[in-house]
């Protein structure tokens, strides 16, 4: 996707790399703006701010107390690795003690398989902040136990640049504008977009995502029979009643609620 957009938009948008917004100035006519690593300032007629969950350009423009990051407590790694045999042809997931989960999704045409660590704890906000050599070494070593396919997944992380750690989180803000600045993305509403969408999945069911991260054997066990129980309900051709069970926006969407519909953009490919 980004090269897609990249390719659309290369010949008529600057695009500024390596670099961070430190100052914002509202006037009556845009923002004026100091980067990181650009001499002088910039005016902009608007400034959308896309950098994630710890958005620093939120901060800058709504304060620092801005809205509310709540978190599950919940961290993750993702990366792609080389397909292999072993790694088969449907997305799999096993469940350790300690919280820990790894889950595979493999691509046999592409001979690639996405990669999936995640872990229940309270170092994930800790950890998702650290770098990234940090962040290898510390999954490796929350992982080095853990049985099935992730010794050779833990194998393939250093190295690997496509490594990715993020802590599951949601963002609370109360507006997702002011004058001339505004919040798209994870900065505003992760984990979804559209606020009457955003207001309902963020409802979430007790226990998740810990439900699906057991600390104990027996929790894993519990855990795969309700799994298997909703397997059941769904080929009895109910599924239904597990949808109800398992999803929170289900009773919103089945009152009707569509997103706005807005025209299509196309990309020449």
């Amino acid at each position: 996707m980004a090269d897609v957009l990249d390719r659309a938009t290369r010949d008529g948008v600057e695009y500024l790399f390596d670099n961070t917004i430190t100052a914002l100035c509202e006037t009556d006519s845009g923002s004026t703006v100091t980067f990181s690593k650009l001499a002088g300032q910039r005016d902009f007629d608007l400034v959308v701010a896309a950098d994630g969950i710890y958005s620093s350009t939120c901060s800058l423009a709504f304060g620092r107390d801005f809205g509310e990051v709540r978190s599950p407590k919940q961290c993750l790694l993702l990366m792609t690795i080389p397909w292999q045999p072993s790694h088969g042809e449907w997305s799999r997931w096993f469940n350790a003690p300690g919280g820990r989960c790894v889950s595979t999704r493999p691509q046999k045409k592409k001979q690639q398989t996405g990669a999936y660590l995640a872990v229940m704890s309270e170092e994930s906000r800790e950890i998702a902040r650290m770098g990234v050599v940090e962040q290898k070494a510390k999954f490796k070593e929350l992982f080095a136990d853990v049985g099935w396919e992730a010794r050779g997944i833990v194998e393939q992380i250093e190295g690997n640049e496509s490594v990715y750690v993020q802590e599951t989180a949601q963002v609370y803000a109360p507006f997702w504008t002011k004058g001339r600045v505004a919040l798209v993305g994870d900065a505003a509403y992760c984990l979804s977009g559209v606020r009457p969408f955003v207001e309902k999945a963020q409802k979430l069911i007790p226990g998740v995502p810990g439900i699906a991260n057991p600390q104990t054997a027996r929790g894993i066990k519990v855990f795969y029979a309700f799994m298997w129980m909703a397997e059941k309900v769904n080929n009895w051709g109910v599924a239904g009643a597990a949808t109800n069970t398992l999803s929170p926006l289900t009773g919103f969407i089945d009152k009707g609620k569509e997103l706005s519909r807005f025209p299509a953009m196309e990309l020449e490919i």
